[in-house]
């Protein structure tokens, strides 16, 4: 995971302008990672747009059928599709 930057800090804003981070920072990470991961186990690009999903080859094997059966039953959050 990697951190991109430094957010929001309550305690002191020169932490924000200094990029320290300490215990309660609002960091902004790299999200690919997630979105790997979420498409591998998902078979949903969040990186493309809703119209635009692309589940895996039609294959008979049990664990693509059980990865077919989670992207049709998964609904994403509002926050997570804008």
């Amino acid at each position: 995971m990697k951190i991109i930057d430094v957010k929001y800090n309550a305690t002191n804003n020169e932490l924000v302008r200094t990029k320290t981070l300490v215990k309660n920072s609002i960091v902004e990470i790299d999200t690919t990672p997630f979105k790997e991961w979420y498409k591998i186990h998902y078979g949903v690009d969040l990186s493309l747009k809703k119209d635009k999903v692309v589940l895996g080859s039609k294959k008979s094997s049990r664990h693509v059928q059980e990865k077919e059966k989670r992207a049709k039953l998964q609904t994403l959050d509002k926050n997570i599709e804008d």
